[in-house]
């Protein structure tokens, strides 16, 4: 979910897949997301992102996210300190 919203801030597009369980076309973030965070220039576009760029389409499209009760640090921070800081990194934007 936190790495879901990173793409979108970043501009990643999602793949399109059938789920299986259900046969209905879903957006799918964990491949791109493996790409991105494999990449080199990954950190560097965290720390240099351009926050003047989020607009209402951002906004609109992290609501599916940042609307769950489980999408803040504190909760975060007990499963995994990286994901907590990536979605405090998404909140602050």
């Amino acid at each position: 979910m936190v790495m879901s919203a990173v793409c979108v801030l970043l501009g990643v597009e999602p793949v399109k897949k059938m789920d299986p369980q259900t046969q209905k076309r879903v957006t799918d973030y964990w491949g791109p997301t493996q790409k991105l965070m494999n990449g080199a220039g990954f950190l560097d576009s965290l720390l240099n992102y351009p926050s003047e760029d989020v607009n209402e389409k951002h906004i609109k499209m992290l609501k599916e996210f940042t609307e769950e009760e489980t999408f803040n640090k504190d909760h975060l921070k007990g499963i995994n300190l990286v994901a907590s800081n990536l979605a405090g990194w998404v909140l602050a934007m």
